[in-house]
């Protein structure tokens, strides 16, 4: 692990000749400038192998160029013979958090170990706050290794291998790639309770907890526990209890969530009421949400989404329905259209209706509403019985 590796190669071989302190290994061996892209948040004790190999994929997942991608890795670029000035005096000061705030810096790709155990470390709840919690516009992926050796991860949004492999939308396809992702992680996540993080030194806890706060500390937890328990929420709209849903309901409303992608599996019986559970989530959704894609979950859900909506920060909606016959949206689209008006005129670029069941009233209100969407870029109405008339009443509204 990175403890060996800082002992026995790293200050061994950036030592100055004069045994008088020393530099980073990147300074050591770097032939030019580089720039970071992504933060690496991690914990020492991890396998080099393992890290290695969720970094990979990770750069496979996002389509990442070898050559102009470069990740920052503290034991690397730190410089382990003078430490003290690397952390400076305050948590603003030290090379952690001035690396994060570098325009350069794309988002942090959290390697979480095999037990989970960065969110143990304190150093890595600082990071990970400024990623989902702090309202930093910063991705945050979050890596992990299955026993078979392959690695897996939690992707901020829709990336590249989703776009490029598999079938379905794109909402299905990265939910069947990230429900390989470990269970006993996604447990942890839901039960991190950050302030009990430590740190190999006492002050820099302290440090760290001042620096956050005690109030944004359970906001992070609660923002942790939603992020990681996507794919098991819409395990249990299908299947669960409504007790078991709410168990993973209230993280979500807690939290600062950014992005919610749920697809529920309408293959298997359900056990709660799907209304039911629609309305449960709804009502729980974060008002911080930019990305909304929920893919066959009931109508019900629309009042909560309408609400989020209003808020003027929704970049992308889908609520494709269910394969077979659809659940149309009745009043509850009016309700939409009229969210869509007043609330995401500036803000909405896609926005997916696919199985929706909308009628020709439907489709009057919202070419209505079409021309007034700003920045409206994409617009999916497939597998919806428009008809001529459905079309003839379109066409004005995208022009």
């Amino acid at each position: 692990n990175l403890y060996h590796l800082n002992e026995y190669v790293i200050v061994k071989s950036t030592r100055n000749t004069d045994d008088e302190g020393g530099t980073s290994l990147v300074e050591r061996v770097a032939k030019g400038e580089q720039k970071p892209t992504w933060f690496v948040s991690h914990q020492w004790a991890e396998r080099i192998k393992d890290f290695i190999a969720c970094l990979e994929q990770h750069a496979r997942d996002r389509g990442l160029s070898e050559e102009t991608t470069y990740y920052w890795v503290c034991a690397y670029a730190n410089n382990q013979h003078d430490l003290d000035a690397e952390m400076g005096e305050k948590i603003e000061d030290s090379s952690f958090h001035r690396t994060i705030e570098e325009e350069g810096i794309e988002g942090i790709v959290a390697v979480l170990g095999r037990d989970g155990g960065a969110f143990s470390r304190m150093w890595c709840i600082l990071e990970m706050y400024m990623a989902v919690a702090s309202g930093r516009a910063k991705l945050f992926d979050a890596y992990a290794l299955l026993p078979s050796g392959k690695a897996v991860g939690l992707c901020d949004g829709v990336v590249h291998i989703d776009t490029t492999t598999g079938t379905g939308t794109l909402a299905s396809r990265k939910a069947k790639r990230e429900a390989e992702f470990p269970g006993a992680l996604l447990d942890a996540a839901l039960g991190v309770k950050s302030a009990s993080a430590h740190a190999s030194k006492k002050k820099d806890k302290e440090a760290i907890v001042a620096y956050i706060g005690e109030a944004q500390l359970r906001v992070l937890d609660a923002t942790l526990a939603a992020t990681f328990s996507s794919s098991r929420l819409a395990e249990l709209m299908r299947t669960g209890t409504l007790e078991e849903l709410q168990r993973f309901i209230e993280p979500l409303r807690a939290s600062r969530l950014r992005k919610l992608n749920l697809v529920i599996d309408t293959s298997t019986r359900a056990r709660l009421d799907p209304a039911e559970a629609a309305r449960a989530l709804g009502e729980a959704l974060p008002d911080t949400l930019e990305e909304i894609r929920l893919e066959d979950v009931h109508p019900a859900v629309v009042d909560g989404v309408c609400r989020v909506l209003r808020n003027g920060r929704v970049r992308v909606l889908e609520l494709p329905g269910a394969p077979g016959v659809p659940i149309p949206f009745g009043e509850r689209f009016e309700h939409l259209t009229s969210s869509l008006l007043h609330g995401a005129s500036l803000s909405l670029e896609q926005l997916n209706l696919d199985r929706c069941g909308l009628t020709l009233a439907d489709v009057h209100a919202l070419a209505a509403v079409l021309p007034k969407l700003k920045r409206l870029r994409e617009l999916r109405l497939p597998n919806n019985d428009l008809g001529d008339e459905g079309a003839t009443a379109l066409a004005p509204a995208l022009k």
